[in-house]
């Protein structure tokens, strides 16, 4: 990966945080992704900064894999700003395995689900929370669920976030840090 200085990472948190904020009002991110894209590449071909622009352009497509969306949704047009940013092929290859996509279904759902201890705190029973994630991903149940695994004090031991929305279904392991994007099977 291509280090990054602080003034950078502030830049790529501050665009998280612009594209996060697009995703609660339910705009389409995957859509605004691929004309942001378009608009830094236009700016770049008529010679308006063109390192500037696949370098910002480059922020936006850390931010948006930041979030959780996959790569290879837009493997060509972000492959081909990468490249023009300066980014190594083991990096860009290092980005394509971000967030993989997973195919819906009950035991894949089960399998990005770690411990789940039996409590009377928790936010429901392993085959409860597997079963209504599968539903509401069947079903492009448009929402933000959440699923834990909690302690007696109320102390979370692990938190999981479904966000569903028509265009995108992403499934959060929060403690982790971990995202995949869920697929209908075809």
């Amino acid at each position: 990966m291509i280090e990054k200085n602080a003034s950078e990472q502030i830049e790529i948190e501050s665009m998280k945080l612009v594209l996060s904020g697009l995703q609660k009002r339910g705009l389409p991110v995957p859509r605004i992704v691929s004309a942001l894209m378009q608009h830094f590449t236009d700016l770049a071909l008529e010679n308006v900064e063109p390192v500037s622009c696949y370098k910002t352009a480059a922020y936006y497509i850390l931010a948006y894999l930041g979030l959780g969306f996959g790569y290879m949704e837009h493997k060509s047009v972000f492959d081909r700003i990468l490249y023009s940013a300066g980014y190594s092929d083991s990096c860009i290859a290092a980005l394509q395995k971000k967030n993989p996509s997973i195919i819906i279904n009950r035991a894949q759902i089960r399998s990005l689900i770690g411990k789940w201890p039996a409590s009377r705190y928790n936010s429901h029973t392993i085959r409860d929370a597997v079963d209504e994630i599968f539903s509401l991903c069947m079903e492009q149940k448009t929402g933000s669920y959440k699923y834990y695994t909690a302690k007696k004090d109320g102390s979370y031991t692990a938190l999981y976030q479904l966000t569903v929305d028509q265009d995108y279904i992403l499934f959060q392991d929060v403690y982790r840090n971990r995202f995949y994007n869920l697929t209908h099977p075809t």
